[in-house]
C-alpha cells in the first residue's frame, strides 16, 4: 500500500514532512539508508507560490522582531512519520512511500525541533528524536545540516561554566572517601557452563551439573567472587559454593582413568585450605580441553588478583612443578621457610613446561625439561592458557619439551605354549600400564594434550630399572614381583618389556633456551651470591653422560651467563647440589659422595674433590641431594630421605648419613637449613593412600636441631618437583 506525505511550510518557507495517517504493515523499519536528501529547496516553478513563500518569511520575521525575548530562537515541531525523501540533481522532491510491513500499532516516526533565528531567519536544527528506526552508523546523513552557522548564547556559556565548576567541586570532595571499601559492590561478571563434578561420597563416580563463577568489582579490579556448582544426588539437588580467597591452587588433573602422559584429561581440581587437610579436592571435569584452559586460567587470575598477587615471581618465589609439566609459584611476602603453613600458601601457575626448577634469593632462576633442555626465567609471567593482560608482553617465548609414552606387553609361560600373551583369568591385560591395573593397547594410547604430536613410532626400550635381555624382556616369578635381566630359573613364569614412544609439547611461556652441546640431568643454583655488582654467582650441571659443568658469567645483572666450563672428576655422576660457600656436593654414578674444595671468586671452579664417607650403610645408593647453610639431606632410589649428622662451618663434611623416613620422591633445602619435600605417599593413620605427590614442610629445626620431627602437609596430589632455595 502506498501512502502520500502531508507537506507544511515552516516560519522561514522551507518545505518539510509534517504527518503521516496510514502506513502499510509489510514495511519493517526505517532505516537513514532509506531516505534521500539535498540541502538544495525543490524550485517551484510558479512565480505565484514564489511570491507567497518570500511574503510569508516577512510575516515571520516580523513577529520575531515583536516578540518579548528577540534574543531567543522560534521552535518549530516537526514530526516525520514513515516516508521516503527522493534526492535529485534538482533538489529534494518527496515521493510516495511502500509502507508494507507496519502493523497498526507500530509508533515509527521521526521528530525534529528546528530553530529560526530572528536575526537571519535560517533555519537550524536544535535536536532530533528516532523512534522505532534502524540508524544505518557507516551512511550518517547531511540533510539536517542546512547550513554551518551555529547557534549560540551567552547564557548558555555562563551556565555550561558554572556546571564544571560544580563538577570540579564535587569530584574533590569525592577523593577523600577512594580509601574506603564500598558498601555496596557496583559490578559483577558470571560465566556458566556444564560440567561434571566427582561425587563427594567416596565413589568415583561423575555427575552432570551446572558450574558459575561470579566475579564482583571489577571496576577496580576483581575484589572477591564465588565459584559455585549445583547437581543431583539421589534426586535431590546439591549445591557447593567455594569462596575465591578461600582457594590455595586450580590444578589440572592427572588423567583419573589411566598413568602420567598416557591419554588425555580435561579434569581440574580446586583445592581450599579446609580440603587440603582433608585431601579432597573439588574435582570438575570439562567437555573440550579448550574449556579447561579457559577456566583454569580464568579461576588462576581471578584468585591472584583478589590476592594481590600478579605479576612476575618475585626472587625469593617458591617454585613447584607438577608430574604433568605445570609450573607453579608462590609469593612468600616477608615470611621465612619456617613461618610459612604450607597448606595455606596460594600457588599460582605460569606458562611453559618443565621437569625441574632450581632458584635463589636473587631471582636467578634455571630450569631443566624432560628432555633435558636448559631455560633460564626471563622475569615476564603469563603465556600458555594465559592470554591477553594475564600475559606480560615481554619475555613470553616458545617452548618445546619432549617426553615419552611407555606401554608395557605381559607374558606368562606355560608348558604346551611357551611365553606367550595368553595368561590366567587373574592376571593383568596383556598390555597395560607399568602398575598393570589398567589395560592398554599401542592403537589406542591417545596423547595428553593437543598441544602435542608425536615425533617417533613405537620401539622396545631397553633402558629400564634392572636391565633387560637383548629382546628387552624381564623375567619375574610372578607379575607383582621384583623384575630381573635375565631367566634364572625355572619359576620366572612371567615376563614384560617396556615399548616407548616420543611425543613433543609445545607452548609458551617467560623462558629462554640456554644452548647446551647435550642435555642435563640436574641443576643447582648458589643459595648465598654475593650481592656486589659483577660477583659470580655459582651454577652447577650434570649432563646426561656424567659431566660435570660450571656456568661463567654468571652476576646479579646476568642471569643467562656467557659459557660452560667442563670440570674433571674421577666418576660420572647424576646429582648436584651447591650449598653455602660456594660449597659443591655430588652423587657418582658407583654410589660414592664427593665435596667439592677450593671455590673461591678468583677460582669458581674450585681446586680439588673430597670423598664424603661413610656411605649411606646397607648399600642404599642415593639418587638426589639438597644442601643449605649447615645441613644436607638426600633421597635414595628405593625413595627413603637421609640427613648428613654434624656438619659445622669447620667440617662441612659431616660424620655419617641418618635415615629419616621413607616414601619422599626429592628434598630441597633453604638458606636457613629449612626443609621442604614431596612425598610420595603419606605416612599415618586417616590419610589416604592414592594420594601421591604431597609438598610437606619438615616442623621444629631450630639452629640446635638441624635435624626436626614431624611434617606439616601442603598440596596434595599430583606434585613432583619443589624448590624453596630463595627464601632467605
Amino acid at each position: 500500500m502506498e501512502t502520500k506525505l502531508d507537506i507544511e511550510e515552516t516560519a522561514d518557507g522551507h518545505e518539510l514532512l509534517n504527518s503521516i495517517d496510514q502506513y502499510d504493515s509489510n514495511m519493517s523499519s526505517l532505516t537513514w539508508a532509506d531516505v534521500g536528501y539535498q540541502q538544495e529547496v525543490v524550485q517551484n516553478s510558479n512565480s505565484s507560490t514564489q511570491n507567497e513563500q518570500t511574503q510569508s518569511k516577512q510575516n515571520c520575521d516580523n513577529e520575531s522582531e515583536s516578540a518579548n525575548f528577540p534574543n531567543e530562537p522560534q521552535l518549530t515541531g516537526i514530526h516525520w512519520r514513515p516516508g521516503s525523501i527522493q534526492s535529485s540533481d534538482d533538489g529534494i522532491s518527496i515521493d510516495t512511500i511502500d509502507s508494507s510491513g507496519l502493523a497498526d500499532d507500530d509508533s515509527l516516526s521521526l521528530e525534529a525541533l528546528s530553530l529560526v533565528d530572528d536575526m537571519s531567519g535560517d533555519l537550524q536544527w536544535r535536536s532530533v528524536n528516532m523512534m522505532g528506526c534502524l540508524l544505518d552508523n557507516v551512511t550518517i546523513t547531511n540533510w539536517l545540516h542546512l547550513k554551518e552557522k551555529k547557534y549560540k548564547s551567552d547564557g548558555l556559556k555562563t551556565w555550561r561554566k558554572n556546571v564544571l565548576v560544580q563538577l570540579k567541586l564535587r569530584d574533590s570532595k569525592m577523593k577523600k572517601f577512594n580509601k574506603y571499601q564500598d558498601a555496596i559492590e557496583r559490578s559483577s561478571w558470571v560465566k556458566k557452563g556444564r560440567m561434571q563434578v566427582l561425587k563427594e561420597d567416596g565413589s568415583p563416580r561423575w555427575t552432570d551439573c551446572r558450574v558459575e563463577l561470579e566475579l564482583s568489582g571489577q571496576d577496580k579490579g576483581c575484589h572477591g567472587g564465588s565459584l559455585t556448582v549445583q547437581y543431583y544426588y539421589h534426586g535431590l539437588p546439591k549445591t557447593i559454593q567455594v569462596f575465591l580467597n578461600e582457594i590455595v591452587c586450580v590444578y589440572r588433573n592427572t588423567p583419573s582413568s589411566g598413568p602420567v602422559q598416557t591419554m588425555a584429561t580435561c579434569e581440574f581440581s580446586v583445592y581450599t585450605i579446609n580440603r587440603l587437610e582433608q585431601f579432597k579436592p573439588l574435582k570438575i571435569k570439562t567437555r573440550t580441553e579448550s574449556d579447561l584452559e579457559d577456566w583454569v586460567s580464568l579461576l588462576d587470575v581471578a584468585c591472584s588478583d583478589i590476592r594481590k598477587t600478579g605479576g612476575p615471581a618475585e626472587p625469593r618465589a617458591v617454585w613447584l612443578v607438577s608430574d604433568q609439566g605445570d609450573i607453579f609459584f608462590n609469593q612468600p611476602a616477608d615470611l621465612g621457610a619456617d613461618e610459612m603453613i604450607p597448606n595455606t600458601l596460594f600457588w599460582q601457575q605460569f606458562g611453559g613446561h618443565l621437569k625441574q626448577i632450581e632458584t635463589n634469593c636473587l631471582g636467578i632462576t634455571w630450569g631443566i625439561g624432560h628432555d633435558g633442555s636448559t631455560w633460564v626465567y626471563t622475569g615476564g609471567y603469563g603465556g600458555g592458557m594465559f592470554k591477553g593482560i594475564a600475559s606480560s608482553s615481554n619475555g613470553i617465548n616458545t617452548q618445546t619439551d619432549t617426553m615419552s609414552m611407555y606401554i608395557y606387553e605381559n607374558q606368562r609361560w606355560t608348558p604346551l605354549l611357551g611365553y606367550s600373551d595368553r595368561g590366567l583369568p587373574t592376571d593383568r591385560s596383556m598390555w597395560s600400564d607399568e602398575t598393570g591395573k589398567i589395560g592398554m593397547s599401542k592403537e589406542k594410547t591417545s596423547l595428553p594434550s593437543k598441544h602435542c604430536h608425536w615425533v617417533s613410532d613405537w620401539s622396545v626400550d631397553y633402558h629400564v630399572t634392572g636391565g633387560a635381555d637383548k629382546e628387552g624382556w624381564q623375567y619375574a616369578t610372578d607379575f607383582p614381583a621384583k623384575y630381573h635381566r635375565k631367566r634364572g630359573s625355572l619359576y620366572d613364569f612371567v615376563r614384560r618389556r617396556r615399548w616407548l614412544r616420543r611425543y613433543q609439547r609445545s607452548t609458551t611461556g617467560p623462558w629462554q633456551e640456554v644452548h647446551v652441546s647435550g642435555h642435563l640431568l640436574d641443576i643447582s643454583v648458589q643459595i648465598d651470591p654475593s650481592k656486589l655488582d659483577g660477583a659470580h654467582i655459582a651454577i652447577w650441571a650434570i649432563d646426561t653422560t656424567g659431566n660435570i659443568l660450571c656456568r661463567m658469567g654468571i652476576t646479579r645483572d646476568n642471569h643467562m651467563g656467557s659459557q660452560w666450563q667442563h670440570v674433571m672428576a674421577d666418576h660420572p655422576c647424576h646429582a648436584i647440589s651447591v650449598g653455602a660457600k660456594g660449597r659443591v656436593w655430588i652423587l657418582a654414578n658407583d654410589g660414592s659422595i664427593w665435596l667439592r674444595n677450593g671455590i673461591t671468586q678468583t677460582n669458581p671452579t674450585g681446586t680439588g674433590w673430597i670423598h664424603i664417607t661413610p656411605s649411606p650403610p646397607n648399600n642404599f645408593k642415593l639418587k638426589q641431594i639438597s644442601a643449605g647453610f649447615l645441613s644436607v639431606w638426600a633421597v635414595d632410589t628405593k625413595d627413603n630421605l637421609w640427613y648428613r649428622k654434624d656438619i659445622t662451618k669447620t667440617f662441612p663434611e659431616g660424620t655419617m648419613w641418618v635415615m629419616v623416613c621413607g616414601k619422599v620422591r626429592m628434598v630441597s633445602v633453604s638458606p636457613k637449613d629449612q626443609v621442604w619435600i614431596i612425598a610420595n605417599r603419606l605416612e599415618g593413620e586417616g590419610h589416604p593412600s592414592d594420594v601421591s605427590g604431597v609438598v610437606c614442610r619438615r616442623k621444629d629445626i631450630t639452629d640446635e636441631d638441624k635435624l626436626g620431627k614431624g611434617w606439616k602437609y601442603g598440596l596434595g596430589g599430583g606434585c613432583d618437583y619443589i624448590c624453596i632455595r630463595g627464601i632467605t
